[in-house]
């Protein structure tokens, strides 16, 4: 389900595996960097687990985040795979992980969904924040003007806040892609919602590549000039449509057309 590279060149590879008399619970293997098995581990009780990521830790160690039962599952081990805490986190719901990723003051920023109601539509994104020894500083939830959400990844942004990418969804609807970005304290600054139907395509070009890592080109809008905003709102260049993003840092930005032929579209810079 998840990998990772440690300081050491090694990797810590994390899934799941059936366990005699036990049922499904995560596995963890680690490996030098050539490869080689170093050791491997399961973790877990009769609940049932599941792992949605893994972070390698400064010490070889590591902290892996999924869920067991119906609550969210995070766990911090050392070098040798041995478990130096175990926490979960869960209300009435069920409620899950899918992303970890490490902050600034040495704590934990996590990403996963909660259920809202008993009916099982009713869900929303879940950021959690945890400081070294796991436990809980502050949860927040997010869903859109659609509806229901669930949050796939996170990630630190340089003020201090966080970006995280979630799917959206409502009764009727596609899944849809849903974009927040928070201050440090998890409270939403901006988020956009990039809709799948067949109305919001037809106001959508061709942007290819995207992800990209040298630039895009706007299919069609070749000639035209794109203003180019980070995920706050604040205007960072112009660019013609043959040649978006070729200066821009790694991260996600939103592109504006300057005569309005279309909606704004997200694109992600990867290298």
């Amino acid at each position: 389900v998840a990998v990772a590279q440690a300081s050491d060149g090694g990797y810590l590879v994390a899934g799941t595996m059936q366990e005699s008399g036990l049922g499904q619970q995560v596995w963890i293997l680690r490996t030098g960097p050539g490869g080689d098995t170093l050791w491997a581990r399961s973790y877990g009780g009769a609940a049932g687990e599941n792992v949605g990521d893994v972070l390698p830790t400064s010490d070889l160690g590591g902290v892996f985040v999924g869920s067991s039962a119906d609550d969210l599952y995070l766990v911090k081990i050392d070098s040798l795979g041995d478990v130096i805490w175990s926490k979960t986190y869960g209300g009435q719901y069920p409620d899950w992980g899918s992303a970890l990723a490490g902050t600034d003051d040495s704590c934990l920023i996590v990403i996963g969904g909660t259920r809202t109601s008993p009916d099982p539509e009713d869900c929303a994104a879940w950021l959690l924040k945890a400081d070294q020894n796991g436990d809980t500083l502050w949860t927040r939830t997010k869903t859109s003007a659609i509806g229901s959400a669930n949050g796939m990844d996170v990630q630190p942004a340089a003020d201090g806040g966080y970006i995280i990418a979630a799917i959206t969804w409502s009764y009727q609807g596609d899944d849809n892609f849903f974009m927040v970005k928070t201050d440090p304290e998890g409270l939403t600054v901006f988020e956009e919602t990039a809709c799948r139907n067949r109305a919001a395509r037809s106001r959508q070009p061709f942007v290819h590549p995207n992800p990209f890592v040298s630039f895009i080109t706007v299919r069609g809008h070749e000639t035209g000039l794109y203003d180019v905003y980070d995920p706050a709102g604040k205007l960072v260049c112009t660019c013609l449509g043959a040649r978006v993003g070729a200066d821009l840092n790694c991260g996600a930005y939103f592109i504006s057309p300057r005569d309005r032929s279309h909606d704004p579209v997200m694109i992600i810079k990867v290298k």
